[in-house]
């Protein structure tokens, strides 16, 4: 039996899965792992914000990774490959060596790759486990919340010029009067996070079932994000998933208006405050919410569709940010739609705009 090829790289890789924290050490990636990622700065580029550069270290496999910043992203061998600036050649050569694999024998290569592929069928059976029981947790949570604007978060939307839409997609749009901000929890402790007002809504797929909650925490009396150091939190995972923020001329949910064939523009925009913005501004317009500069790579193509409106921030101006674009823009003319960029006049975004007119 050969090893060379794809057997060989299975062993390789769950290898390093395996040991995944002391190979992020010895690769030099900054800070240490929280949960299931390890954060940190891109150390390949000027990367002034750390946790744009993510490294899973638990779930299915172990050393995937993505820069959120540029979009570039792989598995555990090209985690080697891009953090020793080589090829992936030259990174399986590194790892056989580092785990002395070039040593063994036939008999124990094939033993391995035995164990390495019952080692990914467990691991992909807790990861798809995993998965579901996040995207339930992230259903209860947002069940859980008032099924309302609360006044706090009137308060806090006035403050950014805006006002729920006419058109507004009710049923995805929740408020927490108190909610923990779980980012501030002590590990060591057991001591919980800060509560604040919330503004919550769900993402949903593209059959119109909710998998994960934005929140934003909000200062107690209303007049702006709460005073820490992320008040905008997603969770549980969300590319591949939208928020549906307005519904457009037809007054029809989207598989009601796929249903009757009413297809419609949609509006989608990174950020929550420019969808509502335009949905402020354009009430005819169906407008979605992609979470995300990379969420816009992963946005589901929909029966409702008749084309797609982009709105394109000002402020990616990073060659990495400017690519991620481009290549979300190719994807979505792949759907076979009418695509369209637009960008505002003044500002970083619409809601810049909206507020300066």
């Amino acid at each position: 039996m050969s090893y060379r090829g794809p057997d060989m790289i299975a062993i390789v890789k769950e290898r390093m899965r395996a040991d995944i924290l002391r190979l992020c050490g010895d690769l030099g990636l900054e800070g240490r792992p929280r949960g299931n990622v390890w954060q940190t700065k891109n150390p390949r580029r000027a990367d002034r914000h750390g946790g744009s550069f993510t490294v899973w270290v638990k779930g299915a496999s172990p050393g995937s990774w993505k820069d959120f910043a540029t979009g570039d992203k792989g598995d555990v061998l090209d985690l080697v490959a891009y953090l020793k600036a080589c090829d992936r050649k030259e990174a399986l050569a590194w790892a056989m060596d580092r785990y002395g694999i070039k040593a063994m024998s036939a008999e124990q290569r094939e033993q391995q790759e035995e164990l390495a592929r019952a080692a990914r069928a467990r691991a992909e059976a807790a990861e798809r486990a995993e998965r579901l029981k996040r995207r339930k947790r992230a259903h209860l949570m947002f069940a859980k919340a008032d099924p309302f604007v609360s006044e706090t978060v009137a308060r806090y939307l006035a403050s950014r010029g805006l006002k729920l839409p006419p058109t507004l997609e009710a049923r995805w749009c929740r408020s927490f009067p108190r909610f923990e901000w779980w980012m501030g929890r002590n590990r060591e402790t057991g001591e919980l996070g800060p509560e604040f007002p919330a503004m919550v809504w769900g993402f949903v797929d593209p059959q119109g079932k909710q998998q994960a909650c934005h929140i934003t925490y909000l200062a107690h009396d209303g007049s702006g994000k709460a005073p820490v150091e992320k008040p905008k939190l997603i969770w549980p995972e969300h590319l591949g998933l939208v928020i549906r923020v307005a519904r457009g001329e037809t007054g029809l949910d989207p598989e009601e208006a796929a249903k009757q064939g009413k297809a419609s523009p949609v509006v989608i925009t990174e950020g929550l405050e420019d969808a509502l913005t335009i949905a402020n501004a354009a009430p005819e317009l169906r407008v979605w919410c992609a979470g995300s500069l990379a969420g816009y790579g992963e946005v589901p193509d929909h029966a409702c569709v008749s084309a797609w409106i982009v709105a394109k921030d000002n402020d990616w101006g990073k060659p990495q940010a400017a690519a991620l674009f481009e290549r979300a823009i190719a994807r979505l003319k792949t759907f076979g739609k009418p695509v369209r960029v637009i960008a505002s006049d003044v500002g970083k975004d619409f809601n810049d705009q909206w507020r300066a007119a």
